[in-house]
């Protein structure tokens, strides 16, 4: 049966060209001896098919594994596991009447494996359903087997690319990296996405890549001019700096222009050149004369050291044998002694003299090394020569004063010895020097001391402090004098010595040496005069005492009087200023509701007579009516505050004097600390700096103390006046302020970050009269107070504990209970 496209298509042609013979065109596609074809019948309702023509072509093929074929259906005649991809093939040309094509591989009798190219079209009837299936079978075995070969080819070139040695990248004109080999992938330390998607001007760009020559490198490559040239660049992920040389010219792949790139890692020697570069700085910069010579003696090199040394001008080549640069006295021992040893030995080390241009002869500490090949012959020679024209003449001059020295030492009337200090053995110095002075005073000749230790010399108890005195100038490394006793002939003298050290090129006391001179006489005066300034002294520090003691009684009596009239003048006051403040502070409250019930009635009146007349308009704007409406509740408001807070101060006033409570009474410490804060507060809110104190507060004390209340806040007053006084220029001034139990006494803590007092200050701190204020500023009598109300009123203990710029901190400690109640 004809499809009806084939139909409509014949139509078609039978209009266009009468003599179009269909049938003979269908036959001549039939027989095409290139294509294998075959007709098969849908059956079963498309789940299954049958075989009804088959041309030449397929048979001959031995496209099928059988010859019995028409008149079967699909499974009976493919037998083996490509049946179902058939039957699956077929199924969808029948369900989406649309032509399939695929390909599929066979193995025939003689393993060989061949490739088909296949395409199964849909054949439909009149009600468009497809009834029959037309497979078509091309022979691609060839084309598969040259396809199987560029794909090795490709990937042999691959292979050997990879295993360049040089790093390669393909990129487009617009720098996209393209391709890369192996190489590059461990040059750069990435894998093979990253490497593509990384761009050069910068993943790959270190912080010196030219990056703007890009453009006009890729650009000449373009053109065809091939670029030799070196690149900085850096590992993407460590940032690991590379140097490279870059080969880059264009290349056509798929007929697209396109840049090769190879890169050599030039990096070592890159470094090797700057290495050589850097050490010929420094031979170059060295103040010592540097040459090398070759085996036969020609020197070729000299640094401008040794140039200048030689009196070698600089333009002037090197053409310098060494002989030529020595005496004549010298050459012989130059080639019989030096050179050997140096030969033999690796180098040798010296003091020779070289000859300049002008004949004129400088000695010099000199090292020749000799540099031999892998055979053991001579390959080359350097040396290394310093000036020591200076210390030779320094060296001649020091013999001259060390014989004036010895001319002094040998014949001065001063006691002069020496002790050495050994490193390994410290405790026992030796002696070193021990002048005729020496053995005329002391009685012992040098050879009973040279060598000896002071225990071997003067005897176990004075040879320790002999010790100990060289040990101390020793590590102190400064001049030591001293006093220091002496039994000579079981007889006591005295002696005025001082001790200085004597330090090697390291900085190590290696020797003390000292004078001394006999003072036994003046000593004898002194001590007795000593004897009556004691006396002396014993006496006026008694009066001394009793005086102190007397102005401090004197102080406290009158220091007392002035806390009780204070007392009672605080207590009159804070009573008389409580009764008008509550009279002010009940009547603001009515004055408040009044202003709100006045200020509802003008704004009713706005609302029933919203057209107020011109002279109440101009009144109203005078007075500016809307901000004295908005302002008049917040001033009631403030005027309510500020007499909350006055009687509150009024109540700590109250509670500060305590002139109710003069006796010993449990009170609450923390009520009194509170209290005294609040009088301080003027101070305490406004210093020298822009900020006031912090106050940090740290109550852990449960219990109330046993105490004269009064005193007590006296004492925290005298403290926390100090501390805010100390605290005038800090920066971020601070007091802590914490209490405590302590088994059965209340610990009252108080710390300040100030400047802090040093020792001497903390020593005399609770003296009387004693200040650090300014004249006018201080009395010195309010620690020395707050110490005897602590100790004797409470029998407590106030301590004081401070450190220069670490600020100062006081605690005091009394009972819970006084034990005389």
């Amino acid at each position: 049966m004809t499809s009806p496209v084939a139909s409509d298509w014949q139509k078609s042609v039978n209009s266009t060209s009468p003599s179009f013979d269909l049938q003979a065109v269908c036959q001549a596609l039939w027989d095409d001896d290139y294509v294998g074809r075959a007709v098969l019948e849908v059956i079963e309702q498309g789940t299954n098919f049958r075989f009804l023509k088959l041309n030449a072509t397929i048979i001959q093929a031995d496209f099928f594994s059988t010859s019995d074929i028409l008149g079967r259906s699909l499974p009976e005649v493919i037998l083996d596991q490509s049946a179902s991809r058939y039957q699956e093939y077929c199924s969808s040309c029948v369900q989406t009447k649309k032509l399939v094509r695929f390909e599929i591989s066979q193995r025939s009798e003689s393993a060989l494996e061949r490739w088909w190219l296949v395409t199964i079209a849909p054949v439909k009837d009149a009600a468009d359903c497809v009834h029959q299936l037309v497979l078509s079978a091309i022979e691609i075995s060839e084309n598969k087997k040259t396809e199987a070969d560029l794909k090795i080819a490709v990937e042999d070139s691959r292979t050997i690319i990879d295993h360049v040695q040089e790093s390669i990248t393909i990129h487009d004109p617009n720098g996209k990296i393209l391709k890369v080999n192996k190489s590059l992938l461990d040059l750069y330390q990435v894998n093979y996405e990253e490497a593509l998607s990384y761009r050069i001007s910068h993943e790959y760009a270190a912080p010196n890549t030219p990056v703007h020559l890009l453009p006009e490198l890729w650009s000449r490559a373009l053109a065809g001019e091939k670029l030799e040239f070196e690149w900085p660049a850096k590992r993407p992920h460590d940032g690991g700096l590379l140097h490279l040389e870059v080969s880059l010219q264009r290349i056509f792949l798929s007929g697209q222009a396109q840049l090769i790139a190879c890169l050599r890692d030039i990096s070592d020697r890159k470094q090797a050149e700057e290495q050589k570069t850097r050490l010929l700085g420094i031979l170059e910069a060295t103040p010592d004369l540097v040459g090398i010579a070759d085996a036969e003696g020609n020197c070729f090199y000299l640094n401008q050291a040794g140039r200048k040394m030689m009196e070698l001008p600089e333009e002037v080549p090197i053409n310098l044998p060494v002989g030529e640069a020595m005496p004549e006295d010298q050459k012989e021992m130059f080639e019989n002694i030096v050179l050997p040893y140096a030969i033999q030995h690796g180098s040798w080390s010296g003091d020779l003299r070289l000859k300049t241009a002008s004949a004129k002869e400088i000695p010099v500490s000199q090292v020749v090394i000799a540099h031999k090949e892998l055979s053991g012959a001579l390959r080359y020679i350097s040396t290394i020569a310093r000036d020591i024209s200076q210390i030779k003449a320094v060296e001649e001059k020091l013999r001259d004063r060390e014989q004036f020295l010895d001319s002094i030492y040998s014949g001065t009337d001063i006691a002069i010895f020496s002790w050495d200090i050994d490193k390994n053995d410290p405790n026992k110095p030796r002696c070193s020097g021990w002048n005729p002075a020496c053995e005329r005073a002391i009685g012992i000749s040098a050879d009973r001391a040279l060598g000896k230790t002071p225990t071997e010399v003067f005897g176990p108890e004075q040879g320790k402090s002999i010790t100990q005195n060289n040990l101390q100038c020793a590590d102190q490394k400064r001049v030591v004098s001293y006093e220091e006793e002496i039994l000579i002939e079981n007889q006591p003298t005295w002696w005025a010595t001082k001790l200085h050290p004597i330090s090697d090129e390291v900085g190590r006391v290696y020797r003390v040496v000292g004078t001394t001179t006999n003072i036994t006489e003046l000593k004898l005066n002194t001590l007795k005069l000593e004897s009556y300034s004691r006396n002396q002294a014993r006496q006026t520090k008694e009066l001394t005492a009793a005086l102190r003691e007397l102005k401090r009684t004197q102080a406290q009596i009158v220091q007392s009087e002035k806390m009780s009239s204070l007392g009672q003048m605080v207590a009159g006051v804070a009573h008389e200023i409580n009764n008008p403040v509550n009279f002010i502070h009940a009547n603001i409250e009515p004055a408040c509701n009044y202003a709100t019930d006045l200020l509802e009635i003008i704004a009713l009146y706005q609302h029933e007579y919203s057209q107020p007349s011109t002279a109440l308009l101009e009144m109203l704007e005078e007075v500016d009516f809307d901000f004295i409406q908005k302002d008049f509740t917040e001033l009631l408001k403030s005027m309510k505050v500020g007499t909350s807070r006055i009687r509150e101060i009024v109540l700590s006033l109250r509670n500060f004097s305590r002139l109710d409570e003069a006796e010993i009474k449990p009170v609450d410490l923390h009520e009194g600390i509170d209290s005294t804060l609040i009088i301080l507060a003027h101070k305490i809110k406004t210093n020298s700096r822009d900020k006031g104190i912090e106050i940090e507060k740290s109550y852990q004390l449960s219990s109330l103390v046993e105490c004269y209340s009064s005193q007590m806040n006296q004492v925290v007053m005298n403290i926390l006046a100090n501390a805010i006084d100390a605290l005038d220029q800090s920066h971020n001034p601070k007091i802590n302020i914490s209490t405590m139990q302590q088994t059965d006494n209340a610990v009252i803590t108080i710390s300040d970050n100030g400047a802090g007092m040093p020792k001497v200050v903390q020593d005399q701190i609770f003296n009387p009269f004693f200040t650090t204020k300014q004249v006018g500023k201080g009395t010195g009598m309010g620690l020395s107070i707050s110490y005897q109300i602590v100790t004797e009123k409470h029998k407590g203990t106030l301590a004081v504990d401070s450190e220069p710029g670490l600020g100062t901190q006081f605690v005091i400690s009394i009972p819970l209970k006084q034990p005389d109640k």
